[in-house]
């Protein structure tokens, strides 16, 4: 699986504003994502939302583990502000 793969999955189940999928081996992913859809969620179900995605891939082991950065627009709008650039919210 790709960071392709992932982001393309991601957008397709999602209102994104944001995605990003990083990962040097493609098997142990960084993935940040900002949609509306989590407006009101906590971050446990937002994880969820995006682990749900890919349960074939967790149980055949094509994901061996995804670390999850998951934001409402308003908070990576926060986040940019304080930060200058949409780069230092990723896992990088």
């Amino acid at each position: 699986m790709t960071t392709q793969d992932i982001q393309d999955a991601i957008t397709a189940a999602l209102n994104t504003v944001f995605v990003v999928a990083e990962s040097a081996d493609n098997v142990h992913f960084y993935v940040t994502v900002v949609s509306p859809d989590f407006i009101g969620q906590s971050k446990i179900k937002q994880h969820k939302m995006i682990k749900d995605l890919f349960t074939d891939q967790f149980a055949d082991e094509t994901i061996h583990a995804m670390s999850l950065k998951t934001l409402t627009p308003e908070k990576w709008a926060a986040l940019k502000a304080e930060t200058g650039d949409d780069t230092s919210i990723t896992h990088g």
